[in-house]
């Protein structure tokens, strides 16, 4: 669990106390609500700032989302 700051259709920002590299991958469940199922979101961290003050981390984390290429096989891309 994240404190999330803002979301929006590109991605989101949260502050946790867990220390990520600067281009982790990381799932995202969003929207959380207890009690309901988990919708698993892929995404990459893009942006890390240090709080000392608060000991956590706001990271800045943008979604993966699936692109067809050329080829018309399905991967993987940072939009």
């Amino acid at each position: 669990m994240v404190v999330c700051e803002n979301i929006s259709r590109g991605g989101l920002c949260f502050k946790s106390s867990r220390c990520y590299d600067k281009t982790a991958a990381i799932e995202v469940a969003a929207p959380y609500t207890p009690g309901s199922p988990d919708i698993p979101v892929s995404a990459r961290i893009v942006y890390v700032q240090e709080l000392p003050e608060e000991k956590m981390f706001r990271y800045g984390a943008q979604y993966l989302h699936p692109v067809k290429d050329s080829r018309s096989s399905t991967i993987l891309s940072a939009l």
